[in-house]
């Protein structure tokens, strides 16, 4: 079976101290990671850390930390960025380089579970490798500002803090 090869942009957070608000961060990345390491058709090539529901710094070290326990293979992780793209003076970092490397070689489906910073500074920084990227899936999305995620059934609200945290991002691959 030929498995499909993808690269992770997350800002994996689980069991940190959120940085927004008070409590601690969800798991939901942590379990999408878990799930693509164990996925036998899915082969990772890369991991960026990027900032989101918690620090950069946080995000980095938590990747590094599932790469090294919980894959049965070698996963390189790069620290991508720590803020939202300020249009004015972008900045490239180690994830994006990565990625970008890892482009030039194939094409790769990029799955961008947090704030997609490190997928839009990759566009604007290499767009002849636009062609190289296979598909980005996101975690993402609304219709309307005022739309939110709905949790359970006691009338509880989430923001699109993948969205929120850098609209620029978006703006810029679509």
């Amino acid at each position: 079976m030929e498995r499909k090869q993808i690269w992770i942009d997350t800002d994996l957070s689980v069991g940190m101290k959120r940085t927004h608000r008070e409590g601690y961060c969800d798991v939901d990345d942590g379990y999408a990671v878990w799930q693509l390491m164990n996925a036998p058709d899915i082969k990772i090539l890369g991991i960026s850390a990027v900032f989101g529901n918690t620090s950069i710094d946080n995000a980095f070290m938590l990747s590094q930390y599932m790469a090294d326990n919980f894959s049965n293979y070698h996963i390189p992780v790069f620290k991508g960025a720590g803020s939202g793209i300020v249009l004015g003076n972008v900045e490239t970092n180690d994830g994006v380089e990565a990625m970008a490397a890892a482009l030039q070689k194939q094409k790769l489906t990029i799955m961008a579970i947090g704030p997609a910073t490190n997928v839009g500074i990759l566009l604007l920084k290499h767009p002849h490798l636009a062609s190289q990227i296979e598909e980005v899936v996101l975690v993402a999305g609304r219709r309307k500002p005022t739309d939110y995620f709905k949790i359970g059934n006691k009338g509880n609200h989430a923001r699109d803090l993948n969205f929120d945290l850098d609209n620029f991002a978006f703006q810029i691959m679509f």
